[in-house]
């Protein structure tokens, strides 16, 4: 068969609807259709087959602020015909998930050197375009904060032989996620 036409709508809400007509120039008879899709990113794809009835879709489950490729094909005796394939983004959105595996990667007695992943792909809802990391000596209650787009950072000026409370939060252009668990890291002490 020749290539179907479709049309996506993506909602609000984490799905798409798939509408789609059959090719234009049917050879043998329309059997029904195959429909792939996957997040960019990702290797594979959800597949699905439908009936020569059949005319649409709702794709549920996709992740906010992701591109997504989606291809149709129509099947005859012969087998799956040319795909219309076409890409969609979903609109961003603020994380859902906080970064991930934050860890303590170096110490001297006035700096801190932290590393983290960034947020799980499913929970990013967007590109990350910024983390804040957010420290404070245990028995204080004053925060400090730092911005990097960058998935590490030094804390400089710190006190030796100090324990730092330390937490991470990850951005989208929407706006912060959630806030990271905190780890405790103690400075090294000046006494030889």
């Amino acid at each position: 068969p020749g290539k179907p036409t479709m049309i996506i709508s993506t909602t609000i809400g984490n799905t798409a609807l798939i509408q789609w007509q059959p090719p234009k120039d049917m050879v043998g008879e329309l059997i029904g259709y195959r429909l792939r899709y996957k997040r960019v990113e990702e290797e594979n794809y959800e597949v699905r087959e439908f009936a020569r009835t059949d005319d649409h879709h709702t794709a549920t489950e996709l992740h906010k602020g992701a591109t997504y490729t989606f291809h149709l094909s129509a099947k005859n005796r012969a087998g799956a015909g040319e795909e219309y394939i076409k890409e969609i983004s979903t609109p961003e959105d603020v994380p859902s998930g906080f970064p991930l595996n934050l860890r303590v990667v170096g110490l001297t007695t006035s700096t801190t050197r932290l590393a983290w992943d960034p947020p799980a792909l499913s929970e990013r809802n967007g590109r990350i375009t910024q983390y804040l990391v957010m420290y404070r000596d245990i028995n204080n209650i004053q925060n400090g904060t730092n911005r990097t787009s960058d998935t590490q950072m030094t804390i400089q000026g710190l006190r030796p032989d100090t324990t730092y409370d330390i937490r991470v939060q990850a951005f989208t252009s929407k706006g912060g996620g959630p806030i990271s668990p905190s780890i405790q890291s103690r400075t090294m002490s000046t006494s030889p």
